[in-house]
């Protein structure tokens, strides 16, 4: 992530509770330019590589929150550089990537795993992926979304009855962000519009 003084950003609460980063004070910057940066930068620098083995092991650990069988469909929204993605392939899953900057590593590619860049503030436009999935990762996704509402009720279309969806999200109302507050380096003003606790979470679901 990228730190400045507009960290320091205010933050509103809508109807439901939900803490939000005030509109006016978002960066305007394109998403392009947004997403090419920092921890989402496509070219990786030597922390990235020292914390390698770490991060992949954080990857392949996703996988245990599912109970699927093998073959199962999974898509990943947001998937970054795939390495989520390729753990699935390794165990024999069927995985699918989106993300808004493909910056996938050459092994997803080699893999052909089917990855797609699209806006994912808008799952209507998933037009390549209308299908329904077994399973579906949303991690650290969720507080990029401009409207989370409206993006869970658009999830219904690519969920079965017995689809699984993993959603993980910072912690608004965690010990970190009562001791931090405006400094706290979850708000990222350039990136996230939403700020989750349990609760508010849960409303949207």
């Amino acid at each position: 992530h990228v730190r400045s003084r507009r960290q320091r950003q205010m933050c509103i609460r809508d109807s439901c509770n939900l803490l939000q980063s005030d509109s006016n004070k978002i960066s305007k910057s394109s998403t392009t330019e947004l997403y090419n940066q920092g921890a989402y930068n496509k070219k990786e620098n030597l922390v990235h590589k020292i914390l390698g083995f770490y991060t992949n092991y954080l990857e392949s650990s996703k996988l245990r929150y599912f109970r699927l069988k093998k073959g199962s469909s999974i898509l990943e929204v947001g998937c970054g550089k795939g390495n989520f993605l390729l753990n699935c392939k390794k165990k024999n899953f069927s995985p699918y990537g989106i993300d808004l900057n493909i910056r996938v590593n050459r092994e997803v590619i080699k893999n052909n795993i089917p990855v797609i860049e699209s806006e994912i503030n808008n799952l209507i436009n998933f037009e390549n992926f209308n299908r329904k999935y077994d399973g579906i990762l949303i991690w650290h996704v969720l507080e990029h979304i401009e409207n989370p509402k409206i993006f869970m009720s658009q999830l219904r279309r690519y969920i079965h009855e017995g689809s699984q969806i993993i959603i993980a999200v910072p912690n608004s109302n965690s010990l970190q962000f009562k001791l931090t507050k405006k400094y706290w380096y979850h708000l990222d003003p350039f990136r996230h519009y939403c700020h989750f606790s349990p609760k508010t979470l849960s409303s949207i679901i």
